[in-house]
């Protein structure tokens, strides 16, 4: 694996350092599944699955970057997952229901958070082209088209405070190679990648940060 994919993963486990506990992991957990149903996740509901307390959720939450509520306090948008379409690309997960991820790379850790297989479906910005794709806890398959590759900005370039603007925005899906690197040398910062070394870097970061919970998921 090259050094900027270790590099690249290692910033994506430091961005992560608030879901830093295993109460935390099990929060985040619960807030992704209620997520993953296309409904906004409201905290009674993360505390019941999460098996804390909602004076719990709710301190968290208040801590929390990253983070997106609406008027009646429910999530409606959490590290990466988002349930209403404002984003691009559309997650849709087998047997549960479509939400939204804020970027490319979120569906490549939050399948293997969630121990689900979903569908990525979203467009190149230089062909127009729709590129879709499925993702495993296992990895990543059914590439279409073929040729997709997906660019990449270094983490530490960005602040979990204002994560959409300064990183999401910069991971994207190309129809091919050429639209990717056309697209990265008018953004500095940016790289290509393969779609499988983009679900490396999600794994080396979903093994640091979700510990417990992928801990539970095996033991079950």
């Amino acid at each position: 694996m090259s050094p900027i994919i270790d590099s690249t993963s290692n910033a994506f486990i430091a961005l992560s350092g608030f879901i830093a506990t295993p109460g935390h992991q099990r929060v985040a957990l619960a807030i992704y599944e209620l997520l993953a149903t296309g409904r906004p996740a409201h905290p009674d509901g993360i505390a019941e699955r999460a098996g804390v307390s909602v004076a719990e959720v709710e301190a968290y939450l208040r801590a929390c970057p990253a983070t997106f509520r609406d008027t009646q306090g429910a999530v409606t948008g959490f590290f990466g997952l988002a349930s209403h379409p404002g984003y691009s690309h559309r997650f849709d997960v087998e047997g549960v229901g479509t939400a939204w991820t804020w970027c490319t790379y979120d569906p490549l850790f939050i399948t293997q958070v969630l121990d689900v297989t979903a569908v990525v479906t979203s467009r190149c910005p230089i062909t127009g082209t729709e590129v879709r794709l499925t993702v495993t806890p296992e990895g990543v398959r059914d590439i279409e088209p073929s040729t997709a590759v997906m660019s990449m900005l270094s983490p530490d370039r960005a602040s979990v405070e204002n994560i959409i603007t300064s990183l999401c925005q910069y991971i994207l899906l190309f129809a091919t190679p050429d639209a990717a690197h056309s697209w990265t040398r008018e953004n500095p910062g940016t790289f290509v990648v393969s779609a499988d070394d983009g679900f490396e870097i999600a794994r080396r970061m979903t093994d640091s940060v979700f510990g417990s919970v992928l801990n539970t998921i095996q033991g079950a």
